[in-house]
């Protein structure tokens, strides 16, 4: 994949974006926020899925995004009660919507049970909470709808204010978490291109 966020930020009149990063850091990942009613002049969370998709692949065109091609996500252990997964899979629509391998390991690691009863505690620390099954990443990745759903997830996970969903706060944190913060397509180009996308979506 060699599609690049400045790709996509260019031409506004033309509002065609290309594929941005696909190695990138990802969170933990976590279930989408809850239907709600929608403020006026808020982005309706239901969007999200779509607005990535135009945003990271022009809805799907961008030559960069290839379905059906293999790749593999490796997990990072939580503690020592686990090992390392390396897990292969067919990127389906994954790559319209910006899923990364990284991305995608994220939503699929164990993490640390604080709340484990001491009973459960091993040499190696405290029991673990499973992530997604590799199975059901793959199962979602095989549909629009449902990669959208992931991108939608992986988003929620990252972001730092999840019950905010005005166009500053969504733009911030496409270019904080999807783009990468202070990562070299971090502009206040990029992130004025996203902001006008953002409002240009509101209810």
């Amino acid at each position: 994949m060699t599609g690049k966020i400045s790709d996509f930020f260019s031409g506004l009149g033309s509002q065609t974006y290309t594929n941005p990063l696909y190695d990138k850091p990802a969170a933990v990942s976590q279930s989408p926020v809850a239907q709600q009613q929608i403020p006026r002049g808020t982005v309706n969370p239901e969007k999200l899925p779509e607005a990535f998709r135009f945003l990271e692949s022009n809805s799907g065109t961008h030559p960069d995004t290839p379905r059906n091609t293999r790749r593999s996500y490796t997990t990072v252990p939580a503690n020592g009660n686990e090992q390392a997964r390396t897990i292969d899979y067919d990127v389906g629509f994954g790559g319209e919507y910006g899923l990364t391998p990284l991305a995608l390991a994220q939503l699929a690691k164990s993490t640390i049970n604080h709340d484990a009863d001491p009973s459960t505690y091993t040499q190696h620390g405290k029991s673990l909470t499973p992530g997604m099954s590799p199975e059901e990443i793959q199962s979602e990745l095989l549909s629009v709808e449902g990669a959208g759903r992931l991108s939608r997830r992986y988003f929620d996970s990252v972001r730092t204010n999840k019950e905010d969903f005005s166009p500053e706060s969504l733009a911030n944190d496409y270019v904080d978490y999807y783009v990468g913060s202070g990562m070299i397509h971090d502009t206040p180009e990029n992130r004025k291109r996203a902001l006008e996308y953002f409002t240009s979506i509101i209810d």
